[in-house]
């Protein structure tokens, strides 16, 4: 499995005030019902090789406020090159408490790139992220990518 661990972070409160919430690898049992998110994070779940896949939760206590699954490709020697961005979501907007989610959610998963990933010359790039198209202004203008 690839993962840096667990990590207490900010974010902002509705109300702009700091708090810290956990940026860690998640559980099964953290795994939201799906009628209230995008996608199915539980059949995910079911689907993650967990050998080169991962899935990280920012939380705040038991409240889950946003998920992110990757993948770490190898290469025929088995060295790590590549990590892509498979799933990213966040709580939907009418019930996210604080922010950035995403921002933290990608920042973990490029730490983990940089961590574990061999940056060939060679290589296009060391982390990818495949977006909707109406996604792309939120990643360019929001986390900064």
């Amino acid at each position: 499995m690839y993962s840096i661990g667990a990590y207490q972070v900010p974010v902002k409160t509705q109300a702009q005030t700091s708090i810290l919430v956990c940026l860690e690898p998640a559980k099964e049992e953290d795994m939201p019902v799906a009628s209230q998110w995008n996608f199915n994070w539980r059949e995910l779940w079911k689907k993650t090789d967990f050998e080169y896949q991962n899935i990280i939760k920012l939380s705040d206590n038991d409240t889950i406020l946003g998920l992110i699954r990757y993948a770490v490709y190898l290469t025929d020697e088995n060295i790590p090159y590549l990590l892509e961005v498979l799933h990213i979501e966040s709580v939907p907007k009418d019930s996210r408490m604080v922010a950035p989610v995403g921002k933290w959610l990608l920042w973990y998963a490029v730490q983990t790139a940089l961590n574990f990933c061999t940056f060939n010359q060679n290589d296009d790039a060391l982390v990818y992220l495949d977006a909707l198209d109406d996604a792309i202004p939120y990643y360019g203008d929001i986390i900064g990518m």
